[in-house]
């Protein structure tokens, strides 16, 4: 967190960024939601006339001609934005089934123990990091 004591306003009208974006310049989202709103005369294949149709359409039409050539990345492409991505499921399973820290320190000893090791010398030659 700041120190509040080093805190200090910053005066009006002096930039801690000038050589940052300029005045009126515009950003790149906002420049390609404009080009993708731009419409194009073409022959679509849907309506199979010639219409002008957005580019944002274009791009669309060519993912699903690629999709239905068997792209499959454009296949994943299409369902993710259709259907919604598919959910991971990570399970988390350990070898020793679901012991308590006090089981587990208790577990070590005894394999080390076993082996005629010492704990330490059991955790480097296993490479833990308990």
């Amino acid at each position: 967190m700041a120190n509040p004591e080093n805190l200090v306003p910053i005066p009006k009208g002096v930039s801690l960024n000038p050589a940052g974006r300029k005045k009126g310049e515009r950003n790149m989202s906002t420049i390609l939601r404009d080009i993708m709103k731009t419409k194009i005369e073409m022959v679509d294949p849907v309506l199979k006339k010639k219409v002008k149709q957005p580019v944002k359409y274009i791009i669309m039409l060519k993912l699903a001609q690629k999709a239905m050539k068997g792209d499959m990345k454009a296949i994943e492409i299409m369902l993710d934005r259709t259907e919604g991505k598919a959910k991971q499921v990570v399970e988390q399973i350990t070898r020793n089934g679901d012991l308590t820290p006090e089981q587990l320190v208790a577990k070590i000893e005894q394999i080390a123990e076993e082996e005629g090791l010492t704990v330490d010398e059991l955790r480097r030659k296993e490479g833990l990091d308990i």
